[in-house]
């Protein structure tokens, strides 16, 4: 049976590529990208932070394409694509929160308002919570929303 789906995920794909393979559109792709293909597994400023997928077909549309190191920005494709470094994407974040290509692990929280002196260096990408803000969970409060305990 598992013969069988890869199969079917490998026609797929081959028809896909075929179809495109005709005659793709010509392009006005904007600085910094090209006409070439992409598909759902390519990363761009809108999935940063999502974790790789574990499925993913490599079905694929002709479309501008970033450079090599760089991503499309939030809420922008095809001929209108803009293209930037990882660092400078608009990440969409929660409520009170900012993305932060290297975000420290040690946050405010309600528990532990104030970061202590001592933390661990090390970064990460992620969302963290706007100044005046503290983490509650998974979202960030005025720390007179903090729950009382």
């Amino acid at each position: 049976m598992g013969f069988f789906k890869l199969s079917a995920v490998f026609l797929l794909s081959l028809l896909q590529w075929e179809v495109h393979s005709v005659s793709p559109p010509n392009l006005k792709c904007p600085p910094l990208s090209s006409p070439g293909y992409i598909s759902q597994c390519e990363k761009t400023c809108a999935n940063l932070l999502a974790p790789p997928a574990k499925i993913c077909t490599m079905m694929a549309i002709h479309t501008c394409k970033c450079d090599k190191e760089l991503l499309a920005q939030t809420g922008t494709s095809g001929e209108s694509v803009k293209c930037v470094k990882p660092e400078q994407c608009k990440v969409p974040c929660g409520p009170n929160q900012h993305y932060e290509a290297c975000a420290s692990s040690c946050q405010p929280t309600c528990e532990k308002p104030t970061v202590p002196e001592i933390c661990d260096k090390r970064c990460a990408k992620k969302c963290v919570c706007d100044k005046t803000y503290v983490l509650s969970g998974d979202k960030c409060v005025k720390p007179t929303e903090c729950k009382k305990q």
